[in-house]
């Protein structure tokens, strides 16, 4: 689901955040991450219609099921996530 040089849903999503609230980077990458990041939640509701989001991040070893405890999901959606993997 890769190709080289581009990146996994896993690798950008956890990471935008900390761009869109680092004063320290070039005003260009927070002003993008900003814009990438209210496009995100424009869809970040749709990926309940999609398994794969929530497959991806439970299975990428360095996230597991605790980004979502993390990221402060309820336990029942934690739970659905665990399901769903399954």
């Amino acid at each position: 689901m890769q190709s080289a040089g581009v990146s996994q849903i896993s690798e950008v999503i956890p990471h935008i955040n900390n761009f869109k609230d680092d004063s320290t980077k070039h005003p260009a990458v927070h002003s993008a991450a900003v814009c990438g990041l209210a496009i995100l939640n424009k869809y970040y509701q749709m990926s309940d219609e999609s398994f794969i989001y929530r497959i991806v991040m439970s299975l990428n070893p360095q996230f597991k099921l605790q980004y979502f405890v993390d990221q402060e999901w309820p336990p029942a959606w934690v739970n659905t996530v665990r399901d769903i993997t399954r």
